[in-house]
């Protein structure tokens, strides 16, 4: 099966940015892959209402049919959720509480890539962070990164 990974608030942001823009960049380039099948997602649903919030910022002015349709979208195109209650984040893995999520939605899922673009808080992770990520042999990249890798 293909590769799970995980993206953050920015990359899916930016992505749409891109697309909505009309411009190429690394982050619409991962989204292409994954619509091509590439990888999975892996998101969880707080992730996705932290996403609807953010793209209704008047300041980004995205259009309410491009941004409800990306995450409808991305709803679908995502992995199933696993059965059963997963327990929430262990607090702290990184300075951020909304970064925790985002680590350990990837960790917990099985993904192997996590796509930021917020490299600072990911470069600053506790001691349990750290070693969730090693545990999971988890590779935490930019999209530039995840694009090169993947090629």
């Amino acid at each position: 099966p293909a590769p799970a990974a995980c993206l953050d608030l920015n990359v899916l942001v930016a992505a749409l940015l891109d697309t909505v823009r009309g411009r190429a960049g690394p982050p619409r380039e991962v989204i292409e892959r994954m619509w091509a099948g590439r990888f999975r997602l892996v998101l969880s649903d707080a992730m996705l209402d932290r996403l609807e919030r953010v793209l209704a910022r008047p300041t980004l002015r995205i259009p309410a049919d491009a941004r409800t349709g990306f995450v409808a979208a991305l709803a679908l195109a995502r992995e199933p959720d696993p059965p059963g209650v997963l327990p929430p984040p262990p607090h702290p893995l990184t300075p951020d509480p909304e970064d925790d999520e985002v680590l350990w939605t990837a960790v917990s899922r099985g993904a192997t890539w996590l796509v930021t673009g917020n490299q600072r808080h990911f470069a600053q992770l506790t001691p349990l962070g750290h070693r969730l990520v090693r545990d999971a042999a988890l590779r935490i990249v930019t999209p530039r990164e995840f694009v090169e890798a993947r090629e």
